[in-house]
């Protein structure tokens, strides 16, 4: 029909949240509210039942993230914490446990940041510190479960 049709709301209010999609499902995680702040709560929106449902909370509350989805598990990077720390921790959801268990952090802490899968690898790209942008660009590779570091970006970029 190429035009936007409007679902329920989510059950959370909540910006600067990560979504991805896994299988028949868009998973939005974390984000902000002003009743609680950064947010460990997840849910789910089915496209057959066009119903939003509960989903397990990440075990730390984090917004300003990113996310992709890496070998049918999601991974959630970096963002910012209640205190409004940012956190350089990352932690995979296995939906086939239907558990979220940490992975090892970035080198660096970052907020705001692109996440993007390629080659069977999450990249994460710049982001904020807390004090300045980030040209860097960091790689996970799941079979290692080791970050690396790659050639910066030319300019320092944050959403």
């Amino acid at each position: 029909t190429q035009r936007w049709n409007e679902t329920k709301p989510m059950r959370t209010p909540r910006h600067g949240h990560a979504a991805v999609s896994l299988g028949n499902s868009i998973v939005v995680m974390g984000g902000y509210n002003a009743t609680c702040g950064s947010l460990s709560s997840a849910e789910h929106y089915s496209t057959t039942s066009r119903q939003w449902s509960g989903f397990p909370s990440m075990n730390e509350a984090r917004s300003r993230c990113a996310a992709a989805v890496l070998n049918g598990k999601i991974i959630v990077v970096g963002g910012c914490d209640r205190n409004h720390n940012i956190l350089s921790s990352a932690e995979e959801y296995d939906p086939t446990t239907g558990v979220w268990s940490s992975i090892p952090p970035m080198h660096h802490k970052r907020a705001y940041c692109a996440a993007a899968v390629l080659d069977s690898q999450i990249y994460v790209v710049g982001g904020y510190n807390g004090n300045e942008r980030l040209s860097s660009i960091e790689v996970y590779n799941p079979t290692t479960r080791c970050w690396s570091l790659l050639s910066n970006m030319n300019l320092k970029r944050s959403s």
